[in-house]
Parts: C-alpha cells; sequence; structure tokens
C-alpha cells in the first residue's frame, strides 16, 4: 500500500475524480467564484467607462506600460523570506 504524500494540495484543482461528472455544489461554487473575480466595469484617470472585455483588457495592459515596474528593497525581501518557514516533504 502506497502512503499519501503530506503535501500542500493542489486548491486549484476540482475536488472530484477523474471520470466524475461537477455536482451542482461543484457547479455552483465555480460559478460563484467566477463572479467575484470577473471584472465588468473599468474607469480610466479620464473617468471613460468601459465595459466590453477587450476594452477593460487595454486599460490594464495600459497601465503596467504607464507605471512599470515597481521598485522593491531587495533587503525588505531577504527578510521576508527568513521569515517564512521551509516547507518540507516529510511534514
Amino acid at each position: 500500500m502506497q502512503e499519501a504524500s503530506k503535501g500542500p494540495l493542489d486548491t486549484h484543482a476540482q475536488d472530484k475524480l477523474e471520470d466524475e461528472d461537477p455536482t451542482l455544489f461543484h457547479v455552483l461554487k465555480q460559478r460563484s467564484r467566477r463572479e467575484i473575480l470577473d471584472i465588468e466595469v473599468v474607469q480610466d484617470a479620464d473617468r471613460t467607462t468601459y465595459t466590453s472585455p477587450k476594452d477593460i483588457r487595454n486599460t490594464f495592459q495600459h497601465l503596467a506600460r504607464k507605471i512599470g515596474p515597481i521598485a522593491v528593497d531587495e533587503n525588505v525581501i531577504t527578510d521576508l523570506l527568513n521569515c517564512i518557514p521551509p516547507v518540507s516533504p516529510n511534514t
């Protein structure tokens, strides 16, 4: 008998068997997650409102180009990483 691995579960995987059809609970849960994460309206700096997926995507791409990478103090990142305990596959 093979021992189950003790590690973090993949939270993106559906909680179902490979050949199993999703239950009503899973369908509703997935739909709820999508509704929460969907961005339906965006307003730019000129207060122009966009509702189409293409315009919303273009607004975010414009912001990414305009703002660019955010400068981060490397020492702070190192300190943060030192505070996080290592993950061991045996725990």
